[in-house]
C-alpha cells in the first residue's frame, strides 16, 4: 500500500487547533528525579502534516527545587486511527529554582545539573466540534 492511498488528500483533511498533554519522570541525574506534566501550545495540524508543538513550563519540586523547560515536540505520528501523537526528548534547564516571596529565586546552595526526559504527548485534545 503506498502513501497516497492511505493518506486522505489535502480537501478532505481539516487542519485543527489542538493540544496535547505531556507526562514523563526525568532521569535520575544528581541522586533525584522531577515529574513533569504540561500541555503543548496549540497549533493547526493533522496527522499527516508533519507540524510540531511548542512547550514551556517547569518540573515539579524535588529536593527543595524545580526546574523549567521550554522546547519543540517532534512532528506530528500518525496513529491508525488517524489521530496522532508528538515524541518529545529534551532536556530539563540546568539551573535550580525555588518559590521565595511569590517569585522564582535561584538555589545557589544547589549544584547546577540538568535531568533528560523523553516520551510520547497524548493524542490530541481540545479540537473545536466539526464546522464551528
Amino acid at each position: 500500500m503506498d502513501k497516497e492511498s492511505v493518506v486522505p488528500t489535502q480537501p478532505e483533511r481539516e487542519k485543527r487547533s489542538h493540544a496535547h498533554l505531556y507526562r514523563a519522570v526525568t532521569g535520575s541525574e544528581s541522586g533525584h528525579s522531577h515529574i513533569l506534566e504540561f500541555f503543548v501550545y496549540p497549533v493547526n495540524g493533522d496527522a499527516y502534516d508533519g507540524h510540531q508543538h511548542n512547550y514551556q513550563g517547569h518540573t515539579r519540586i524535588s529536593q527543595r527545587h524545580f526546574h523549567r523547560v521550554i522546547g519543540t515536540t517532534g512532528p506530528a505520528i500518525p496513529l491508525p486511527d488517524g489521530s496522532h501523537i508528538h515524541e518529545v526528548n529534551d532536556r530539563v534547564d540546568d539551573e535550580p529554582f525555588s518559590f521565595r516571596g511569590g517569585y522564582y529565586s535561584t538555589e545557589t546552595g544547589i549544584p547546577r545539573h540538568e535531568h533528560t526526559f523523553a516520551g510520547l504527548t497524548s493524542p490530541g485534545i481540545g479540537y473545536w466540534p466539526p464546522g464551528w
